[in-house]
């Protein structure tokens, strides 16, 4: 009896591997200098959410290095951010944490998302597991254009428009692979609002070219969110899979981590998103 217990146990263990949570989680400033405000209170509810949160990999924005997402998230990952960008402080880098026992074969800079290097870089990994491999670009784009139209004269509108064909190229790219693909994090942008005619990045980049796996889904698709009571209804923060992520996207598993009592920034002005893959 107890031989075929820990046999179920293991069988256990064996299959929850197989299914990997993914999310994403813009934690506000969270470095050295500039905004480094939070008391040893902020980073005990940070790290309680981020058990809460229980992803296997995150990915992160508006951190500045492993050092400071290692206070977070703990030991129990591996860390991975894009290289500072020209000039900057580094306190706003996209990066990846991942739980130790999973495969990164790969991980390098998407440097193109910077433009001139005035905005952020993209973090390009891969996962890989038993069961095969999940391609992962993790973003923070241009804020300041969360609705209007790619044509406006804001500033913040413009610089959003070079990195939408910069994104397009990652997705044309990875469409004509093999590897299916996610694209997360945070976009600055409302997709579910977004302006028909080209006007938008959701029309932009869901174009279906060259092959149908850049025939895109968006997760948090007509959902609203619940952060801060409700302070921002509309998502900014997204996972776009290409149809074989969708095909490994467990469903109805997207969901949003929301945090309890008032609005506090130095937890964070966005809620954690994830969303569950089976390998």
């Amino acid at each position: 009896m107890k031989y075929f217990t820990l046999l179920a146990v293991l069988l256990s263990a064996f299959v929850s591997a197989d299914e990997i949570r993914v999310a994403s989680w813009n934690i506000y400033w969270l470095g050295s200098s500039g905004h480094n405000d939070r008391t040893a209170s902020d980073y005990q509810k940070l790290t309680q959410y981020a058990s809460s949160l229980d992803a296997d990999v995150i990915a992160l924005q508006e951190v500045e290095d492993a050092t400071w997402a290692r206070k977070v998230f703990g030991e129990g990952y591996n860390y991975y951010f894009t290289n500072r960008r020209p000039g900057s402080k580094g306190l706003q880098r996209v990066g990846f944490a991942v739980r130790k026992g999973i495969s990164v074969p790969d991980h390098q800079d998407y440097e193109q998302l910077g433009l001139d290097g005035s905005v952020r870089f993209g973090k390009d990994i891969t996962i890989s597991t038993g069961g095969g491999e999940l391609r992962l670009l993790g973003v923070h784009l241009k804020s300041g254009c969360f609705s209007a139209s790619l044509d406006s004269s804001k500033k913040a509108c413009k610089k959003l428009k070079r990195q939408v064909p910069e994104l397009e190229e990652w997705i044309d790219d990875r469409a004509e692979e093999g590897t299916p693909y996610v694209i997360l994090g945070d976009f600055n942008r409302r997709l579910n609002l977004d302006i028909a005619g080209n006007k938008g990045v959701w029309e932009a980049i869901d174009d279906s070219h060259p092959t149908e796996f850049a025939d895109l889904s968006n997760l948090a698709e007509d959902k609203i969110s619940s952060c801060w009571g409700g302070k921002y209804p509309q998502y900014i923060d997204h996972i776009v899979v290409d149809p074989r992520a969708k095909d490994m996207y467990v469903s109805n598993s997207f969901g949003a981590l929301n945090f309890s009592g008032q609005f506090d920034k130095m937890i964070s002005d966005h809620c954690p998103i994830y969303a569950t893959f089976t390998f």
